[in-house]
């Protein structure tokens, strides 16, 4: 009933310099009242057009082939104007996966196809995917590949499985 009174309020005061600005906020500041009445109603929480927008965004930049320099979630938090815990909380809640997770479904396949090519050094492919050191890019492939870089280019050159 509250927020019926405030959309009354506003609408009868039509000198506001912001008369539909200020309608359309009480509007919706309804509508959110509403979705959480249901939702705890429910047990379910529906996801806002923002929270979608944010995922479809990080995916959008995702896509662009930033995961190849860029793997830590403050980076695309920044991108995206909002907190790392805003970003990983609503991704997490919306998806199921976690930022770091879907960070590295887009970079782990430019790490294969840099290995695959023995033209490039571990060093190389370091410094082209951003990575500090060689020991943190060793780490990443442990992580994320199961192996040393070493052990999958060779696993890949005779084609064989790595046991393990």
């Amino acid at each position: 009933m509250k927020d019926f009174r405030t959309l009354r309020d506003r609408a009868l005061d039509r000198d506001h310099l912001y008369y539909e600005e200020a309608i359309g906020a009480a509007t919706l500041s309804m509508v959110y009242d509403l979705f959480n009445c249901h939702a705890r109603e429910r047990g379910v929480l529906d996801s806002s057009e923002r929270t979608s927008n944010v995922v479809e965004r990080l995916v959008a930049l995702l896509e662009t082939g930033s995961a190849k320099t860029h793997r830590q979630v403050s980076w695309y938090a920044e991108k995206l104007s909002v907190s790392p815990k805003y970003l990983s909380e609503t991704v997490k809640r919306l998806t199921g996966d976690s930022v770091v997770y879907l960070i590295g479904r887009y970079s782990v396949p430019i790490l294969v196809d840099y290995l695959k090519d023995d033209t490039y050094t571990f060093t190389q492919i370091s410094d082209a995917m951003g990575f500090s050191s060689l020991s943190y890019f060793s780490r990443f492939c442990r992580k994320h590949l199961g192996t040393s870089p070493s052990a999958y280019r060779l696993k890949v050159s005779v084609g064989g499985d790595l046991e393990g």
